[in-house]
C-alpha cells in the first residue's frame, strides 16, 4: 500500500532561493517510486540531488535526464530491481555525472542480488534501454496520454505504456511507503515518514546562529566595553607621572601601547601589537568555534553551493583576522596576493620555487622586524597566521606544478593524490587563505583536502548493506567532546599552574644558578613541560574549530566508526610517554613535518635532512636559539639511533615484543632520557638568546651532549652477520616476491 506525499511543486520552481534549489536532498524519505515530473521546475537549477537511503527499486530516466544541470547524483542504499529499466544509468555515469554506483546493489531478481548495479549482465537489453535519448518521454507531458487510470477510495494505480510499468502517477511526484508497510515488507522497523529533511534542522540552525551571534556581539561590546576603559586609565596613569620623554628614555621604559598626538596608532604598524591581542585571539576563536555549527548544517556542501561557501570563508575569515589583528591584515593579503601572481604569470618551470622563495621571505622579513620591536616576547601578531598561509601557498605551488608541469609517472603515490591539473579561481584561493576556522593557528591543510571538505567530496557515506539502507552524514559532535575536555585542562595549567613554575626563571642567573644540579633538571622537566600546555591548548582549540565547521574528516575504520583525526597535529598521549626521541619528535605538529617532508625532503636528491632542518628553523624564525634547539636536537636523535641499533637488541631481543625485567627496565631508563631530552633541546626556544642558552646549558653542565656525543663516537657498531644479512633480504623481498605471482 502507498499514499501520496504532500508535496506541492510549485514551491520547487518559484518559492525556494537559488541555493535550496541547486541542493536537494531527500534521502532516508521512505521514497518508492519516482513520477518523470518528480522534479518538473528544476530543469535549469538542480546541481545535485540525494535519493540515497529511500525504498526505490527502479529509477525512471525521464525524471533525472531533464536535469540539465544535474552534476551528482546519489541513490545508494535502495533495493533496486536490477533489469533493463536501470541500465541506462552506467551510460549517464560515462557522461560525467558523478553518480554512486559503486555504493549500489541489487535487491532482486534473486540471480543479481548482493551484485553492484554497475556489474549485472545487460545482454538482453535494447539500445533504447542504454541511451540517454528523451524521445519517449514527451508522452507523459499530459496527464491522459498513454494512460489508464483507475481510482479506490484510498490510492491511484495508473496503467502506462510497456516502457515505464511502475506504479507512479503524474499526480503523485514521489510515493512514499508507511512506516506500516514497511514494516510488513521487510520485517524491520522502520522510520518515522518525514519530508523534505532540511526544512526544519534548517530553522533550528538558523535560531542556534542568531543566538549565538547575539551572544558573540554581547560578549564583543563587554570586551571594548572593558577594553576601552583600561586603555584610558593607562594613558591617563602615564600622564599623570611628572616623567620627561628622555627621562623614560634613558629608564628604559617604552610607552607603546598610549600613544602621543601624531604618533602612529597601535594598529597603524606591525610593531605596535596591542596588550589584548592575546584575548582578542581567544575571542576570534570562541566565535569561529560557534559560527562552525552554522556553517556545517545551514550552509553546509549539501545545503549551499561551493561559491556560498567560499564567500562566507571570505567574509568570516578577513572579519576576524581585521578583529584580531586590525590593520597588519594587510600583512596576509600582500603575502598571498604575490604568490597568486607568481603562479599565474612565472615561468611555469620554476614558478613552484619562487612562490616557495617570497613566501619565506615576506615571513622572513615579519620574524626580523618582531625581533626589534618584541624581542623575546609572547604577544600574539600576524607573524603567527602568515606561518599558516606560507605553508598553504607553497604547498599549493608544489601541487600545481606536480600536476600540470610533470608527468605522472615521474611522481609519487603521494605528489599524485595531492596534485592540481588547474590554478584555483580568486574566490577558491582566497577562501582557502582566509578560512575562518583556519587562519589563526591552522592547523594546516593541504588545497586538495580543503576543496573536498568545499565541495563535499570528503564526507561521503559509509557503504549500504541488504540490511541497512540508512545513508548518513558524518557528525563530528562525538569526537568534539574529548578534544573539549583536553583543552579545558590544558587552560587549566596553563592559567594556574604554568605561573608557579615558569620558564623565564631560567634566564635569572642567580636563581638558575643558585640550584642544585638536580633541581636545575628538575626544574626545566616540569617547567617546560607544563609549557607545553600552552601549545597543546591553541592547537587542540583550533582542531575543535575546525571540527565544528566540518573539516578534519578521514573516512571510517574498519568497524565503520568515523575518523576526524585530518587536522590532529600531536598525539599527546604517546608524546608524553614514548621512549624514543624519534617518535617524540614525529607527534609533535605532524602537519608541519607533513608539510617539510612534501615540499623539501621528498624532492631534494642529497642532504635530505639537513635541507629539512634549514627549511625548518627559517620557517620558526631567527632567534639564536632555534638554531640551538635544532643542533641539540640533531645530535640526541643520531644518539638515539646509535643506541638503538647496538644496545638495544641486547635487552631486547624481539624488539617491541619482548617481557620480562629486563626489557621493562630499559624501556624505563629510555622512558627518562627521552623526557629529559624533550625538554632540554626545547630550551633554548624559551631562552631564545645565544648566550642565555648556553648559560642554560652550562648550568646543568651539558650532560646529556655529552652523552649523545659519547655514544654517537664510542659505542661499537653491531655487525650484523652475513646469514643474518641474507635472510634478511630474503624475508624483505617475500612480500615482493608474492605479489608478483598474484600478478602473473
Amino acid at each position: 500500500m502507498s499514499f501520496s506525499a504532500q508535496y506541492d511543486r510549485t514551491p520547487f520552481s518559484r518559492g525556494l532561493t537559488y541555493m535550496l534549489n541547486t541542493v536537494l536532498d531527500l534521502g532516508s524519505n521512505l521514497i518508492s517510486a519516482l513520477s518523470p515530473i518528480a522534479f518538473s521546475g528544476l530543469e535549469e537549477s538542480l546541481e545535485l540531488l540525494y535519493l540515497d537511503g529511500n525504498l526505490l527499486n527502479t529509477l525512471d530516466k525521464c525524471a533525472i535526464l531533464p536535469l540539465k544541470r544535474l552534476r551528482r547524483l546519489r541513490i545508494g542504499g535502495n533495493p533496486f530491481h536490477c533489469d533493463c529499466k536501470i541500465a541506462w544509468l552506467r551510460s549517464y555515469r560515462d557522461k560525467g555525472v558523478d553518480i554512486d554506483l559503486d555504493r549500489v546493489f541489487c535487491k532482486s531478481p534473486i540471480g543479481f542480488k548482493g551484485m553492484g548495479v554497475s556489474g549485472f549482465s545487460i545482454d538482453g537489453c535494447t539500445p533504447s534501454h542504454l541511451t540517454l535519448d528523451m524521445k519517449d518521454c514527451f508522452k507523459f507531458t499530459s496527464p491522459t496520454s498513454n494512460a489508464v487510470t483507475e481510482t479506490s477510495p484510498k490510492h491511484t494505480v495508473t496503467e502506462t505504456s510497456p516502457e515505464h510499468t511502475d506504479s507512479t502517477t503524474l499526480d503523485e511526484p514521489l510515493q512514499m511507503t508507511t512506516p506500516h508497510d514497511v514494516t510488513q515488507a521487510s520485517g524491520e522497523e522502520a522510520q518515522p515518514l518525514t519530508s523534505l529533511r532540511f526544512s526544519r534542522q534548517a530553522l533550528v540552525s538558523v535560531y542556534l546562529a542568531i543566538g549565538f551571534s547575539a551572544t558573540c556581539l554581547a560578549i564583543v561590546v563587554v570586551y571594548v566595553i572593558v577594553t576601552g576603559y583600561r586603555f584610558y586609565r593607562q594613558c591617563r596613569g602615564k600622564q599623570s607621572k611628572a616623567t620627561t620623554k628622555s627621562e623614560r628614555t634613558m629608564s628604559g621604559v617604552q610607552d607603546t601601547n598610549c600613544t602621543e598626538a601624531g604618533e602612529t596608532g597601535p594598529y597603524q604598524e606591525l610593531e605596535s601589537v596591542s596588550p589584548y591581542q592575546n584575548l582578542n585571539f581567544l575571542i576570534c576563536q570562541l566565535v569561529a568555534l560557534g559560527l562552525g555549527y552554522p556553517f556545517r548544517t545551514v550552509f553546509g556542501p549539501l545545503q549551499a553551493s561551493p561559491a556560498l561557501r567560499n564567500g562566507i570563508e571570505i567574509f568570516l575569515g578577513m572579519f576576524l583576522t581585521y578583529f584580531c589583528f586590525g590593520q597588519q591584515i594587510i600583512h596576509p593579503i600582500l603575502q598571498s596576493t604575490l604568490c597568486l601572481l607568481i603562479m599565474k604569470y612565472a615561468d611555469r618551470k620554476q614558478f613552484h620555487l619562487a612562490s616557495l622563495l617570497v613566501s619565506m621571505g615576506y615571513l622572513s622579513v615579519t620574524h626580523i622586524y618582531r625581533m626589534l620591536y618584541d624581542y623575546g616576547g609572547y604577544s600574539m601578531d600576524i607573524t603567527g597566521p602568515l606561518m599558516i598561509i606560507t605553508q598553504k601557498v607553497s604547498s599549493l605551488a608544489f601541487a600545481l606544478h606536480d600536476g600540470m608541469e610533470k608527468k605522472e609517472e615521474n611522481l609519487s603515490e603521494d605528489q599524485k593524490k595531492q596534485a592540481i591539473k588547474r590554478i584555483p579561481t580568486p574566490l577558491e584561493y582566497y577562501s582557502y587563505i582566509f578560512s575562518f576556522h583556519n587562519v589563526m593557528v591552522g592547523p594546516l591543510v593541504f588545497y586538495v583536502d580543503y576543496k573536498a571538505f568545499i565541495e563535499g567530496e570528503d564526507i561521503q557515506a559509509p557503504q549500504a548493506t541488504e540490511n541497512n539502507h540508512k545513508v548518513r552524514i558524518p557528525n563530528p559532535v562525538p569526537s568534539m567532546f574529548p578534544n573539549l575536555i583536553i583543552t579545558i585542562v590544558n587552560a587549566v595549567l596553563m592559567m594556574f599552574v604554568l605561573p608557579l613554575v615558569p620558564s623565564e626563571n631560567i634566564h635569572d642567573i642567580a636563581w638558575f644558578g643558585s640550584l642544585s644540579f638536580l633541581q636545575k633538571n628538575l626544574y626545566l622537566l616540569v617547567s617546560l613541560s607544563v609549557t607545553r600546555s600552552k601549545y597543546y591548548f591553541a592547537w587542540k582549540l583550533g582542531e575543535l574549530v575546525n571540527t565544528s565547521a566540518g573539516l578534519g574528516f578521514a573516512g571510517y575504520d574498519k568497524e565503520g566508526n568515523e575518523k576526524w583525526d585530518r587536522l590532529n597535529n600531536m598525539d599527546i598521549w604517546k608524546l608524553e610517554t614514548c621512549t624514543s626521541i624519534k617518535v617524540n619528535i614525529d607527534t609533535w605538529n605532524k602537519t608541519t613535518l607533513i608539510w617539510l617532508r612534501r615540499i623539501v625532503y621528498d624532492r631534494i636528491p642529497f642532504q635530505k635532512t639537513l635541507a629539512t632542518f634549514a627549511v625548518s628553523a627559517f620557517w620558526h624564525g631567527f632567534y639564536p636559539g632555534y638554531y640551538l634547539a635544532f643542533f641539540s636536537a640533531a645530535i640526541f636523535l643520531f644518539a638515539a639511533r646509535t643506541v638503538r641499533k647496538n644496545i638495544r637488541p641486547f635487552f631486547k631481543p624481539d624488539g617491541d615484543q619482548s617481557t620480562g625485567a629486563v626489557p621493562f627496565l630499559y624501556d624505563c631508563v629510555t622512558f627518562i632520557f627521552t623526557r629529559m631530552a624533550n625538554v632540554i633541546m626545547v630550551t633554548p626556544f624559551v631562552t631564545y638568546g645565544f648566550f642565555p642558552s648556553l648559560f642554560a646549558y652550562g648550568a646543568i653542565y651539558f650532560w646529556l651532549h655529552v652523552l649523545s656525543l659519547a655514544a654517537i663516537f664510542f659505542i661499537p657498531q653491531r655487525r650484523v652477520k652475513k646469514i643474518e644479512k641474507k635472510e634478511a633480504e630474503e624475508v624483505k623481498t617475500q612480500p615482493s616476491d608474492e605479489k608478483k605471482e598474484k600478478t602473473s
